[in-house]
């Protein structure tokens, strides 16, 4: 049994709350996400679109944080979005909460990849290009 790092973010919508799992491989490369929350186990189609939403996520996340593509591409889109069950002081819809944790994640991964060195040789690479 191997057993992975990940990173949860909880966020209450307008439906109860939403958990945005990111997990990690030992080396800290991004393996896969995962989206969960209590609409899911209520409706089918909830879950099938966590789902889709995860696979998008985990497709784009595993080709890099150094690229833009993720904060102008993913949480731009998925961002400000509103639902129709949205209560006051919650995030505007499941959307905009994914959104949130991603941004969360992100910021993470960066602060992190920084500490490590990591940041500086991938902008040595593209100079290099």
């Amino acid at each position: 049994m191997e057993i992975k790092p990940s990173f949860t973010y909880q966020k209450t919508v307008g439906c109860g709350n939403i958990y945005v799992i990111f997990v990690e491989h030992h080396n800290t490369n991004f393996h896969k996400v995962y989206i969960r929350g209590a609409m899911s186990r209520e409706t089918g189609c909830a879950n099938s679109w966590f789902g889709g939403i995860a696979g998008i996520l985990t497709y784009s996340l595993r080709r890099g944080f150094t690229e833009k593509n993720v904060e102008n591409a993913l949480i731009n889109q998925l961002k400000n979005h509103r639902c129709n069950n949205m209560v006051v002081g919650t995030a505007l819809s499941c959307a905009d909460a994914i959104a949130w944790a991603l941004n969360e994640y992100v910021k993470f991964r960066r602060a992190r990849d920084k500490e490590n060195g990591i940041e500086e040789e991938t902008k040595e690479e593209e100079k290099a290009k």
